[in-house]
């Protein structure tokens, strides 16, 4: 809210407004005013915002190189004005040239992502002002459902989950319940119709009021499917996790019901369901996984929504990632030092989505039903990619022979190695191992805790003999590092009630990891040394071969 008294002098206001109407000096101006907003008091905001807003619109109306800095000092003296019901009472009046200037269908794809913002900042705060034009800004936001770019879409999400809010509450907030109730299940049905759209299969309903795509060719047609499903996704996500004035009533059966369409099918099943030899069968199967990567950072918005609402389908949560990791799985045998394995991003969002669903859940997850072959997979991407030759036998002709025996030589490797390859998907894996450990140490399997430290110490023990001669990608990456260290953590502070805790280990590697430069700040024991010193402490090291070992609390 703006303060009483002003903190800057009063030339500064003459000073924002020469600097605005000079095209010379505008760039100047939109920077000071910008920065100077949250200083200004409420009597000086009362006396120039309407001018400002004036000034603002009539650079956005232009559409040249000032839209974006513009339309964000917009949304910033909206955002302030709305604080106080008097000067957002004010400035109601305006709020029509505005959605005028934002709602334009002719401005250049690069401005809308500012457009999008400041606007979803006009339908936050201006609710009543705005109601009136409310089916117009909702048919102009499904103009756009099949932009390309992130970042717009993103914008435009944002602006869309705005849209059931608008207007009166009704008792208890009835009205807006019931409205946003109405527009998630359109955008549910949407997403059915185009899964069935991308999949080849006959839409009998539509949901939303999406513009008609006019038929290109079949591959390309497929592409667009793929962005729109994408981008309806992207706002029921933020449907779910923006704050919203009434109770929302979400529709977690027909959400995971949508899930189970997606996540049924792997490629194979793909193939045999509508046929993988042809050229469009093929562009599918390689668009599909783009399809479940969304499809789990909605289900992650579910879980941060609903929590432990979700305890009875906690089984139906960890059998869809589960899938997913194993139809994705990539064999020991054809895997490449120093190269990114396939499906790496769908991994990783599965593990992502499990590692959320544990830390909503804690022992309700229902994840140790499951962790046999969970662990098969997590394990098989934390373990390091080993340089494999291949010995190439070359034989002596007879005449240079003379008695010697056949030999052996080393075949190099002859591509680029990265030595961050897989870092990602290997620290979404250690992440989730250690949320595992954590939350359900008291239910997994003796057998479970025990391959986690056969996998997770020689690891550690390389990490001791020096960050250079660590494994790919333990060597370059510091996260994947931290994340190992924070496994290793797990295991002796929440130990198996069976099994033996790798105390030893813990105070040798702990002690060199405080030599790693990258991890300095993790090793300042804020967050959990008073908790792991106690337990290091308790422990007594016996024999002279671990006498040796020293471990100081920094």
């Amino acid at each position: 809210m703006p303060s009483m008294e002003s903190i800057l002098p009063a030339s500064t206001v003459s000073e924002i407004n020469r600097l605005l109407n000079s095209s010379g000096t505008r760039l100047d101006g939109l920077n000071t005013l910008e920065l100077s907003l949250n200083y200004f008091s409420l009597d000086v905001l009362n006396d120039n915002a309407s001018q400002w807003i004036v000034q603002l619109l009539r650079i956005m109306r232009a559409g040249d190189y000032g839209f974006q800095k513009a339309a964000k000092a917009l949304g910033n003296l909206l955002e302030i004005s709305a604080s106080s019901s008097e000067l957002s009472r004010d400035l109601s009046s305006a709020i029509p040239q505005v959605i005028n200037v934002l709602g334009n269908p002719k401005q250049k794809e690069e401005n809308l992502p500012a457009s999008f913002d400041c606007l979803a900042t006009v339908l936050k705060n201006f609710r009543g002002p705005v109601f009136p034009f409310k089916n117009a800004m909702e048919d102009l936001l499904l103009s756009y459902f099949d932009l390309v770019d992130l970042i717009a879409v993103s914008s435009l999400a944002k602006c869309y989950a705005q849209l059931p809010q608008i207007g009166g509450s009704g008792i208890k907030g009835l009205s807006h319940k019931q409205a946003w109730s109405e527009q998630s299940d359109k955008v549910i049905l949407s997403l059915k119709s185009t899964l069935k759209s991308f999949l080849g299969e006959t839409v009998s309903e539509e949901g939303l009021n999406l513009p008609k795509m006019t038929a290109v060719d079949p591959i390309t047609d497929m592409h667009r499917m793929a962005v729109r499903y994408r981008n309806l996704c992207m706002v029921l996500s933020r449907m779910l996790s923006d704050p919203f004035p009434a109770p929302k009533c979400i529709p977690v059966a027909s959400i995971l019901s949508l899930s189970n369409e997606v996540f049924c099918l792997s490629p194979l099943a793909l193939s045999k369901r509508i046929g993988g030899n042809t050229s469009e069968g093929k562009e599918r199967q390689k668009l599909f996984p783009d399809l479940q990567v969304v499809m789990l950072q909605l289900l992650n918005n579910l879980i941060k929504s609903c929590r432990k609402q979700l305890l009875p389908h906690g089984r139906s949560i960890c059998s869809f990632a589960l899938q997913v990791l194993q139809w994705s799985h990539t064999p020991l045998e054809l895997r490449e030092v120093g190269r990114d394995r396939p499906h790496r991003k769908l991994r990783s969002a599965a593990y992502n989505t499990l590692a959320h669903w544990v830390n909503a859940s804690n022992t309700g997850s229902r994840i140790e039903k499951f962790a046999i072959d969970l662990s098969k997979e997590i394990f098989s991407d934390i373990v390091t990619d080993r340089d494999v030759v291949a010995l190439q036998k070359v034989e002596i002709s007879a005449k240079k022979k003379r008695g010697s025996l056949s030999y052996d030589t080393v075949k190099p490797i002859d591509h680029h190695i990265d030595r961050l390859a897989n870092a990602e998907v290997c620290n979404a894996a250690l992440t989730l191992l250690g949320r595992i450990l954590r939350s359900l140490s008291s239910i997994i399997t003796l057998e479970f805790y025990q391959m986690a430290q056969k996998i997770i110490l020689p690891i550690v023990i390389e990490l001791e003999a020096g960050i250079e001669e660590s494994p790919i990608p333990y060597s370059d990456s510091a996260v994947c590092r931290k994340s190992i260290y924070k496994v290793l953590e797990a295991l002796v502070v929440c130990p198996h009630s069976s099994g033996y805790p790798p105390y030893s280990y813990a105070i040798s590697a702990f002690s060199c990891g405080q030599n790693d430069p990258d991890l300095e700040r993790y090793f300042m024991w804020k967050r959990w040394s008073n908790q792991l010193w106690r337990w290091l402490s308790q422990w007594e090291i016996k024999g002279s071969s671990e006498s040796s070992v020293k471990f100081q609390n920094p």
